[in-house]
């Protein structure tokens, strides 16, 4: 993960580098095409393959429920009458909360899917004391529950 943060503090120092921040692998690009299960395996993978990702049949039409395990935690992700990547994107955030977190970069001026970083906490913190909350926060949008 280092050379993603790395690649961010680049793209902050420089904004005009978004062409190249745009193709780097820094960014998770997700579109309303993907698999739920294919999502948390992009992120999965970033932080080294802690999630345990286990599928439940659950006779609902959207197909199986999908449970998270990280750290001793467990959680079932609680989609409404359909899977949807939103749903999906937040949870898994959820669940490594306290380690990592999942950013929305909000620069991609009209491509039909969008771009996520992950970083572990600490190294959102850095940016931060050496950006600013307002510019961190300008291009890198937090998810989170609410």
């Amino acid at each position: 993960m280092e050379k993603d943060y790395q690649s961010i503090k680049n793209f902050l120092e420089e904004t005009n580098s978004f062409e190249s921040f745009l193709e780097s692998d820094s960014l998770v690009w997700i579109d309303h095409r993907e698999y739920d299960e294919d999502i948390i395996s992009y992120f999965n993978t970033k932080i080294g393959n802690k999630i345990e990702v286990n599928l439940q049949d659950n006779g609902k039409s959207y197909g199986e429920d999908i449970y998270l395990k990280y750290k001793g935690k467990s959680v079932m992700i609680p989609y409404e009458e359909n899977m949807d990547r939103d749903t999906t994107i937040i949870w898994t955030n959820e669940i490594i909360k306290d380690d990592f977190s999942i950013r929305l970069f909000v620069e991609e001026k009209g491509y039909d899917a969008f771009g996520f970083c992950l970083l572990a906490n600490d190294e959102w913190d850095l940016l931060e004391k050496e950006f600013g909350k307002t510019l961190l926060n300008k291009y890198f949008f937090k998810i989170n529950l609410s």
